[in-house]
Parts: C-alpha cells; sequence; structure tokens
C-alpha cells in the first residue's frame, strides 16, 4: 500500500530519520520502499535513535511482524 509507504517515510521524517522513499516504476513488482544509508560516520547511539524510530513509526502504523 503506497499510502502507507508515504505515511511511514513523512512520519519517519517527523522523526528526526531522513530516509528516501522509493515507489513504483522505480521499486521492484511495483511494490514501495524506504532506503536509508548508514556509515562508518554514524554513532551507536545515533544508530539507536534510528532503530527506535523506525520501531515506533511500525507500531503507530500498525506495520510489521507485531502489527497483527
Amino acid at each position: 500500500n503506497h499510502e502507507l509507504s508515504v505515511a511511514c517515510w513523512q512520519a519517519l521524517l517527523t522523526a528526526g530519520v531522513y530516509t528516501n522513499l522509493i515507489l513504483p516504476p522505480a521499486a521492484p513488482d511495483g511494490r514501495s520502499l524506504i532506503r536509508c544509508s548508514v556509515t562508518a560516520a554514524h554513532t551507536t547511539q545515533q544508530i539507536d535513535a534510528i532503530t527506535n524510530a523506525f520501531a515506533s513509526v511500525c507500531r503507530e502504523l500498525g506495520i510489521g511482524r507485531d502489527a497483527a
């Protein structure tokens, strides 16, 4: 669902996490993707904050294995 992908992307941005939203036709098989880049310049604390933001947004939107 592309609307859900856009909502997730927007919520992550609001949480301070910049990601790239990829929609068809750029995404394979008509799906949507959210891509982020992590480098050696990121601190452990930044990575923790990013993963926590993903987990929080996914919970809020009902995305993921715990969503059912």
